[in-house]
């Protein structure tokens, strides 16, 4: 065994591919009934099982570290039914008015009802950083096997990480992302939508601008899906601040 070894066992192949794990296996790698894992095989048969735990712990600390948290994470009101007259899309959820995170990812694990929120790049960039509001039972870490991370986003994501000096590890890190259940728009996806989210978005920026605030294109085109899809928004950082609040020399 190697030094990173704790256990090991043998075991054999049952009917129609079943794999008895052993119970010491199982009490150290933390699996119990109901677990969610991983399962890779590479070029020379070798299978691996992880959990979906273990997975978001080394992703985390093998790109995180290389990534300054963007800001404090944040849950905006994107195009939920019952949004208050007056509050923009871009404007935080009162905390009094965040939903149950854990209770509403489990209701969509077991019902199949698909994606509950949409993340803005930032957001993921945060949850990957171990930024404030990103730990277990947290908003986003709640959200994310239950997420989508629109196209624009996305290539915001991958510029991010390229600048951060992972070139070679984007591909993994998307891989893995999915894997943990965020759903990444394809470039071929929702393109009859693109016009109508594109609008959307130009008229949250203008709104911004005319409040005397700034809003990035990608975060309003994340918003603008939200609102289409009538989903809440998760993004990161603070919200849009009044362009020449923090001028230097002012």
């Amino acid at each position: 065994m190697d030094n990173n070894t704790e256990a090991v066992a043998r075991s054999t192949v049952g009917q129609r591919g079943r794999l008895m794990i052993p119970a010491a296996l199982q009490r150290v790698a933390g699996i119990a009934e109901g677990t969610r894992v991983v399962l890779r095989v590479t070029t020379d048969g070798t299978i691996t099982v992880e959990t979906v735990w273990a997975l978001a712990l080394r992703l985390r600390s093998s790109v995180g570290r290389m990534l300054p948290p963007p800001g404090a994470v944040s849950v905006r009101w994107g195009g939920r039914p019952g949004r208050p007259d007056g509050v923009r899309p871009t404007d935080p959820l009162p905390r009094s008015s965040e939903p149950n995170w854990l209770e509403a990812a489990g209701y969509a694990e077991a019902t199949g009802t698909g994606p509950l929120t949409v993340l803005t790049a930032d957001a993921v960039l945060s949850w990957l950083a171990g930024a404030d509001g990103t730990g277990p039972g947290g908003p986003l870490a709640s959200a994310l096997p239950h997420a989508v991370l629109p196209e624009q986003a996305v290539g915001q994501l991958v510029t991010h990480l390229v600048k951060a000096g992972a070139r070679d590890q984007v591909d993994a890190v998307l891989g893995d992302l999915q894997l943990l259940g965020l759903q990444l728009a394809a470039p071929s996806d929702g393109h009859a939508d693109l016009a109508h989210d594109t609008a959307t978005a130009l008229e949250l920026v203008t709104d911004a601008a005319r409040d005397g605030g700034e809003l990035d294109f990608t975060d309003a085109l994340c918003a603008a899906v939200a609102l289409r899809l009538g989903l809440l928004l998760i993004s990161a950082g603070n919200p849009p601040q009044p362009a020449d609040q923090h001028r230097p020399g002012e």
